[in-house]
């Protein structure tokens, strides 16, 4: 039978208690060390012979929640992203300024519109000119400011992206050490505690850069992969390659911006377009290709339309160097807001904002329709105002007077008040049965017969019943004369009335030639110009009159009339003879500018502007300022309440599997009593053996 040594039991309780000790140290003195996690010891009672024989020590182990420890990794990739994002959109807002200050991208178009307003009331100003066009440079080079700051930011990213790639090759290295260095002592049944806590510490690092998965394996190895699960780290580090070039407004991923490869810089794994990523360089690669980007096309979207919007009003007020405007494609203009500047022909004669741009201007000379324009039009919610027929009509070869029922119109107005007459035959010049003839064209003469005691009424009765809808009497009671054709008032034949007699009456004898129907037309405050439709004009000929008036542009669409200004603004068109624009169904209606392009933006054509219709400049700066500012603000408060989560995990980590110095202290006392009573009975054994040895001596 074995036996039990209680010398051997007590030394094992002091082997047990220095371990420990020893354990609750190190706890203790690596409270405050990052990414260190509680450690214990764990210990089994020996068994001799069915008996207890002391105590024994196993390895040092740690007390993890790997579960918590990967929601915990998870939030440090969120909130980094967010604090990249944040950082660099509070830039972006130092860019358009405070509220209190004005100097923002709204507040300069601001000025432009007032100077232009101002200039507006005073033309003759060569002060209130000066002032326009320096405003006019002042807003090329703010908008060129922002543009070239957009830039700037741009390749600070990319600079941020090559600092992340080699931290995050790094770590991925140092992650693959600390798997050989953890394999190898657990092969050699050593703890790797500390070593997993230094592993773990590295994971958590590069969650800051990247969002990663991972999982052990059964050697206590860790396989560390993108969240997409691309391979970063097992027995070797897969690398990651990034090599920039300087970025302009036309660089863009993938064509002239540097991807992401991982493995190989050629041949290897492009993950720059992993909406995934996750971490600092997640929202690095979302700033460098897209949110940047959109502020950059949304300023040139902004330059692009004011530009345009200037140009439609008669002034190319703002151009490229060679004093072209692009076209109305968003990849045409990617960059103008930094390209633009004042119009080198305005440079050279700043009259020009004035009377305008165009060489062969519509406007009038001397006038300040220009300016009056550019206020009410440029700036406003309106291109220009346009007449739009309904009535079905064509180019030819039937005649407009055909299409639209139209006629001549010969008219006479008498000049006598005849309604103040008893009879007709009160006058002494007109005696009853006298008669005079009315002809309308080629038509058979019709005779009118002055009765007994005819009444102007009457007379006009009898008018119209000879010609049917021809005399009527004025309000100041003279006799009226309306035909649609060459209209003769003759007087011969048995008793015909004397020329006296018609006098009477107001009239003459002879011809009164008809009039073709007419309109007046007009660009803005130009002159109006008086349009006549004659019995052989077809929609070709109108057109043809129509656009020979300045600033008019005509055409037929759909078989519709459609008159527009030449150069923006409004027109007036008003009625005349036999109503020919109510014939034609015309009726002006505003047009609201060309639409702010938002989607196909940027040199790739891929962006969304995120502001669409068709706002007002100072709307869409509004706009294109408030836009980014929630962004900004959105971020700030992700970011708040993202690190308020952050915070939760890690404490309720750190509860878990961090380092309690109360509980450490409490458990050193413990400890000491144990080693005291292992110390006590050590004391006592060795007072036994000292009996025992002086009673043999005796």
């Amino acid at each position: 039978m074995t036996s039990v040594s209680p010398l051997n039991i007590a030394l094992s309780g002091l082997r047990s208690a220095q371990a420990l000790i020893g354990v609750a140290s190190n706890n203790i003195a690596n409270a405050s060390t990052d990414g260190y996690t509680k450690k214990t010891l764990a210990q089994y009672t020996v068994i001799v012979g069915g008996q207890g024989g002391g105590v024994d020590v196993g390895l040092v182990q740690r007390r993890i929640n790997d579960i918590l420890m990967k929601d915990f990794r998870k939030q440090v990739s969120v909130t980094s992203g967010l604090a990249t994002t944040q950082d660099y959109l509070r830039q972006v807002q130092e860019l358009h300024g405070t509220p209190n200050n004005e100097s923002s991208i709204t507040s300069q178009i601001g000025r432009l519109k007032d100077s232009f307003a101002q200039l507006a009331n005073s033309p003759e100003s060569q002060y209130l000119l000066t002032s326009a066009y320096n405003v006019a440079q002042r807003t090329v080079q703010q908008f060129s400011s922002y543009s070239t700051s957009i830039t700037q930011l741009r390749n600070t990213v990319q600079s941020d992206m090559t600092q992340s790639v080699n931290t995050i090759n790094s770590l991925t290295q140092q992650i693959v050490d600390l798997n050989v260095s953890i394999k190898a002592a657990r092969n050699q049944e050593r703890t790797s505690a500390d070593l997993e806590d230094q592993r773990d510490l590295a994971i958590r690092k590069l969650s800051e850069e990247v969002d990663v998965s991972y999982f052990t394996n059964q050697d206590g190895t860790v396989t560390v992969m993108t969240h997409e699960g691309q391979l970063l780290a097992h027995d070797v580090a897969v690398k990651l390659y990034f090599k920039p070039e300087q970025l302009g407004v036309q660089s863009y991923y993938p064509v002239a911006s540097k991807p992401l490869m991982l493995g190989d810089p050629i041949h290897g794994t492009d993950i720059t377009n992993d909406t995934s990523l996750g971490g600092r360089m997640g929202a690095l690669v979302k700033l460098r290709d897209e949110t940047l980007p959109t502020y950059q096309a949304q300023i040139d979207e902004l330059a692009y339309q004011l530009a345009s919007r200037f140009s439609a009003e008669g002034l190319n007020l703002f151009t490229m160097p060679n004093g072209s405007i692009p076209a109305n494609t968003p990849s045409a203009y990617v960059g103008f807001a930094d390209a633009m500047v004042v119009n080198p022909a305005i440079v050279s004669d700043t009259s020009l904002i004035r009377k305008g741009t165009n060489p062969l201007s519509t406007v009038q000379a001397g006038s300040s329709e220009v300016l009056r324009k550019i206020i009410e039009f440029t700036f406003g919610d309106v291109a220009y105002h346009e007449a739009v027929g309904t009535a079905n009509i064509t180019t030819g070869p039937t005649t407009l007077f055909a299409e639209l029922g139209l006629s001549g119109q010969a008219r006479i107005i008498g000049d006598q008040n005849v309604q103040a007459m008893s009879s007709v035959d009160a006058d002494p010049a007109i005696n009853e049965n006298d008669t005079f003839t009315l002809q309308v064209g080629a038509g058979l003469p019709q005779t009118v017969t002055i009765t007994a005691s005819m009444t102007p009424a009457a007379l006009v009765a009898a008018i119209n019943t000879a010609i049917p809808g021809t005399a009527a009497l004025s309000s100041g009671g003279q006799l009226i004369l309306t035909a649609p054709a060459n209209l003769t008032i003759g007087s011969s034949g048995p008793n015909a009335m004397s020329a006296a007699g018609l006098a009477a009456l107001g009239f003459t004898a002879g011809v009164t030639t008809a009039q073709p129907p007419s309109f007046t037309i007009a660009s803005g405050n130009n002159d109006p110009t008086t349009i006549t439709i004659t019995s052989a004009d077809t929609g070709a000929t109108l057109l043809a009159k129509i656009n020979s008036v300045s600033g008019i542009t005509a055409s037929i669409v759909g078989g519709h009339l459609e008159i527009r200004p030449t150069e923006g603004g409004d027109i007036s068109i008003i009625d005349g003879l036999k109503n020919p624009l109510q014939a034609l169904g015309m009726t002006i209606t505003e047009v609201p500018h060309t639409a702010f392009n938002s989607l196909n933006l940027g040199p790739g054509a891929n962006l969304d502007g995120r502001i669409s219709g068709s706002p007002t400049l100072l709307e869409y700066a509004t706009q294109l300022v408030g836009t980014q500012s929630q962004d900004s603000s959105y971020a700030t408060s992700s970011l708040a309440n993202e690190s308020v989560y952050k915070t939760t995990l890690e404490s309720q980590l750190i509860n878990e599997s961090g380092v309690n110095i109360d509980e450490e202290m409490a458990q050193l006392i413990s400890i000491q009593t144990a080693y005291s009573a292992s110390a006590r009975t050590i004391t006592v054994v060795q007072q036994m053996m000292d009996e025992l040895l002086n009673a043999i001596r005796r």
